[in-house]
């Protein structure tokens, strides 16, 4: 629940608005935080209390950030939320940038916080930067924390992806990214807000109904990467892979996505396939590759590969080709079927679908290695 937004300042706020300790004086703040969270808390529900929205953005916060009065407003809220609720879970700063834009801000932030003891429950930040990398921004946050003399915290980034990247092959990017990231949970930015019941964009009106897009379909087949996480590449370029095993579902999923519009050839290689003898059917495995283009509306993925190949080596290389410069993929391995597929004149190595050869995937130049 995002408090700053219920107070009113969600960047359209009027000039005289008064801000909360305005001259000093919280009593405003505190009637406010008593009245709001104390009737949330009474419907029963679980909330977690996100206090102010980007204070380092003039147009939310115009009194400055890490101001005097922001950490009059901080503890205080923070102090109350206690007060009222002890057992709710306190998220912040919610910085629009992140410590490897501008670390001072962070240090600053981290450091009162600490002495004041009003350090949240989790910290929350935005990656809408071009490109703000969840891996290298979740170890920045991380090291920031150490510094400060805080220690490890549950990360949140509760926006990420700007507006004019919201295309399959980014979400997918971001995806992958988040996956290896340690990342407890994020939320994407709602460009296309706030009463359409679009889920931020990825849903669209085609016929008098709602569509998926693209970007549905990306997080679509993101949520089948249950299970346990696989070692990967993790990025080569700007593409980035994660994947998962799961014995109970019978699959390996890998997501794949990039985000500076690469197109041409790209191969995703999975080994150690032999230490899963659930996987590898009589010593093949099904692959079937999702190609995301990025439409609007998309009824369903592409189908570019869908054949049993022989794993009898213990490691396969899928090969698969960017055709646009948003495309996303999801490359699933299943048990091989004896339909289905079968491998065409005799060929026990990865086979294009409908080409019926075997193909030799060394020269591609994109390639994305799980173990």
């Amino acid at each position: 629940m995002l408090v700053s937004d219920i107070y009113g300042a969600n960047g359209g706020q009027p000039s005289n608005t008064r801000y909360p300790c305005d001259n000093g004086d919280c009593s405003n703040w505190v009637g406010f935080i008593d009245s709001t969270v104390g009737a949330l808390q009474a419907s029963g529900l679980t909330f977690s209390y996100d206090i102010w929205n980007e204070p380092d953005i003039s147009a939310f916060w115009t009194r400055g950030v890490n101001s005097a009065q922001y950490f009059q407003m901080w503890d205080t809220a923070y102090r109350e939320i206690r007060r009222i609720a002890p057992g709710a879970r306190i998220v912040g700063p919610s910085f629009a940038f992140t410590p490897e834009r501008n670390p001072g801000q962070w240090r600053t932030w981290l450091t009162h916080v600490k002495a004041a003891g009003t350090v949240p429950d989790m910290i929350a930040n935005h990656n809408e930067g071009d490109v703000d990398d969840p891996v290298t921004v979740a170890r920045a946050l991380n090291g920031a924390l150490t510094a400060a003399g805080i220690g490890p915290l549950p990360l949140s980034s509760n926006e990420y992806q700007p507006a004019d990247r919201q295309t399959a092959g980014v979400t997918a990017w971001y995806l992958a990214r988040f996956a290896q990231s340690g990342y407890t949970n994020a939320m994407r930015g709602n460009w296309v807000c706030c009463v359409t019941p679009n889920l931020t964009g990825v849903l669209t009106q085609s016929g008098g109904s709602w569509q998926p897009t693209g970007n549905w379909w990306a997080l679509r087949d993101y949520a089948d990467m249950t299970g346990t996480l696989v070692d990967t590449s993790g990025q080569v370029g700007s593409t980035a892979i994660s994947a998962s095993v799961d014995s109970s579902a019978k699959r390996a999923v890998a997501i794949i996505g990039d985000s500076n519009g690469y197109t041409g050839a790209a191969s995703v290689t999975f080994n150690g396939l032999a230490s899963l003898p659930w996987l590898a059917n009589d010593g093949g495995v099904h692959i079937t590759v999702h190609r995301i283009p990025d439409r609007a509306p998309l009824g369903a993925p592409q189908i570019v590969y869908d054949q049993n190949v022989s794993a009898s080596g213990g490691s396969i290389t899928v090969p698969f080709t960017f055709q646009d410069s948003h495309d996303a993929f999801a490359v699933y391995l299943t048990p091989a079927s004896s339909s289905g597929g079968g491998f065409p004149n005799g060929c026990h190595q990865l086979v294009v679908a409908g080409d019926n050869v075997c193909t030799d995937v060394s020269g591609t130049n994109q390639d994305l290695i799980l173990r």
